[in-house]
């Protein structure tokens, strides 16, 4: 094998994936062709769980030419913690490009969840291949600041999917 020849990769897109419009149904194809479970719940939206963690993925824009993913730490942290958290996810922004970092604060039970998200508009439309690339990505970068949160925080450690 060559210096710059690139390995065959499992999984990959068919060879007539062509640039066409997003979809729910795109997505969930994709998902599928991962092995992938998922769930649409009763508003329509495409979710599931990765690592624990759960994750959203929102098509938006005039013409849901957008795709957003959109994860949430399962863990949540005393409101207590808020500053340190703003501060991991500075640090964090610093350092990473991906993912987008925020939070809510949920005033009911006085905790705060962190928040990742991975946002790319497809104006033109995209192949398979590269809206696997996005919510790989995607997947990827947010449970890489999950798992350092778990750490810094010390919350619990990995649960089963």
């Amino acid at each position: 094998m060559g210096w710059f020849t690139r390995r065959p990769r499992t999984r990959t897109a068919p060879a007539e994936d062509t640039v066409r419009p997003l979809s729910q149904e795109r997505l969930t194809g994709i998902l599928d062709a991962q092995g992938w479970h998922w769930v649409i719940d009763e508003d329509g939206d495409l979710g599931g769980n990765w690592e624990g963690n759960t994750f959203w993925f929102f098509l938006t824009g005039s013409d849901r030419e957008v795709l957003q993913v959109q994860g949430a730490l399962r863990d949540r942290l005393p409101l207590s913690e808020l500053d340190a958290l703003r501060l991991f996810i500075e640090d964090w922004h610093r350092d990473h490009y991906w993912p987008k970092c925020s939070y809510r604060v949920e005033e009911e039970d006085a905790t705060v969840q962190l928040l990742a998200s991975h946002t790319i508009d497809h104006e033109a439309g995209a192949t398979d291949a590269q809206l696997l690339q996005q919510i790989r990505c995607a997947l990827g970068t947010a449970n890489q600041v999950f798992e350092a949160a778990r750490e810094t925080f010390a919350l619990g450690g990995r649960t089963a999917d």
